[in-house]
């Protein structure tokens, strides 16, 4: 069924033809990344202030948690940009999988 759907669905193999798409889906892989580094920050917060209030072991582990997971971010935002790059003459395909 998938050979059937490659063969009959319109593509192309040309590097050029997909750049766009790359850099558009690296861009919106930014946006998300960001927000979800926002909203897990947030609430890192928010529960670290409960926890001080409340003294809760178990708040205080899922708020390292929700931290951690939090920066996450910050390798992946490097994976993106690096896969922003253009191809070279040793990445002849350039860095699209970062």
């Amino acid at each position: 069924m998938a050979r059937l759907r490659h063969v009959l669905r319109p593509h192309s193999h040309e590097a050029a033809d997909q750049v766009d798409a790359v850099m558009e889906a690296s861009a919106e892989g930014m946006r998300v990344l960001w927000i979800s580094l926002g909203v897990l920050g947030v609430t890192a917060l928010v529960q670290a202030a409960v926890t001080v209030a409340s003294g809760s072991v178990a708040l205080l582990g899922d708020t390292l948690h929700n931290a951690a997971d939090a920066l996450t971010a910050l390798p992946l935002s490097v994976a993106f940009i690096v896969g922003r790059r253009p191809p070279t003459r040793r990445y002849t395909y350039g860095y699209g999988r970062a």
